[in-house]
């Protein structure tokens, strides 16, 4: 099957990843707080429905308004896919900032069917949801069920040619749940950020990527620049 292109002129992001997100596929992206995560997915999305695609993104981070003044930052105009409903924006916290865990949550999303219809599910991020599941639910049998239901779930739409990406934002959640993901992902990329001076360093680490369509970088460095965009800094591939 054809990936999901996200390609765009500005960058060479898409070939870096192959050609695309494989189709049919789970997608982890894994890094600390403020390693870029966010500005990934937002770029992916972007990318995603300028190719045609659809693409829910779930947001446990954003508003609606705060999602759209990101996107316009960069020069990712989305507006116009938003109306059409191509791009579908969930503001999981209304509110920045009053974010109690709800007990229910992951249930929820489990079974909410509307949020899979389209090509692409985006979570930023799903650790978050984890996270508040063990909160209010202990590391008891039952609540480890019901993360496995989760990856079931995914696995089974993957299996109809939806690609799910979850972000992770490194030790939210239990190693024996972050690996119970990421042993089951097609793709997994690690996002590493340092600071050299006062330089940003930014990578993107391709630790797995199954069915590729063409050469992949298994490291990728790369910045963000402000009406821009994600700009591509290393071009090595294997």
């Amino acid at each position: 099957m054809q990936p999901y292109g996200f390609g765009l002129d500005r960058d060479e992001l898409c070939e870096r990843f192959g050609g695309g997100l494989p189709r049919g596929s789970l997608v982890i992206v894994e890094g600390e707080y403020g390693a870029g995560k966010s500005i990934l997915s937002q770029r992916l999305s972007y990318g995603l429905v300028q190719n045609g695609h659809s693409v829910t993104y779930v947001s446990t981070e954003l508003t609606t308004a705060g999602f759209l003044d990101q996107m316009e930052s960069l020069k990712y105009d989305v507006e116009k896919a938003v109306v059409e409903e191509r791009l579908v924006f969930i503001p999981v916290y209304p509110l920045l900032g009053a974010r109690a865990p709800r007990h229910d949550l992951l249930r929820r999303v489990v079974r909410t069917q509307k949020m899979y219809t389209k090509d692409v599910i985006l979570f930023d991020s799903f650790s978050k949801f984890l996270a508040d599941h063990e909160r209010m639910s202990g590391s008891s049998a039952a609540a480890m069920e019901q993360i496995e239901e989760a990856l079931y779930l995914f696995k089974r739409l993957n299996s109809l040619g939806k690609t799910i990406v979850v972000n992770f934002e490194s030790g939210q959640v239990r190693d024996e749940v972050a690996s119970l993901f990421k042993e089951s992902a097609d793709m997994f990329l690690s996002l590493k950020f340092e600071l050299l001076g006062n330089v940003a360093a930014r990578r993107i680490v391709v630790n797995r990527l199954s069915r590729a369509q063409g050469r992949f970088g298994d490291v990728i460095g790369y910045r963000v620049e402000p009406g821009v965009g994600i700009v591509i800094e290393i071009k090595s591939v294997v």
